[in-house]
């Protein structure tokens, strides 16, 4: 009789993980008030979406990294 080898994923519990994700600059620290004032509407409001998507990647980084944590 032959034995069949198979393969079973099992979730296994991470445990709380200190690399933790460092916060994304604030705009205030990135741009000068002068640098701020000087860009277009159009290139403020790339800069407010963007810093969004960073703060989204942060807060999703973040709960994966402190998943394990009680």
């Amino acid at each position: 009789m032959k034995e069949k080898v198979s393969v079973a994923k099992v979730p296994v519990v991470a445990k709380c993980t200190a690399d933790r994700p460092e916060r994304p600059q604030r705009l205030s620290a990135a741009f000068s008030d002068a640098e701020w004032q000087s860009l277009a509407p159009r290139a403020k409001a790339s800069q407010v979406a963007a810093q969004g998507l960073r703060w989204q990647n942060y807060g999703e980084q973040m709960d994966a990294a402190t998943a394990g944590c009680p």
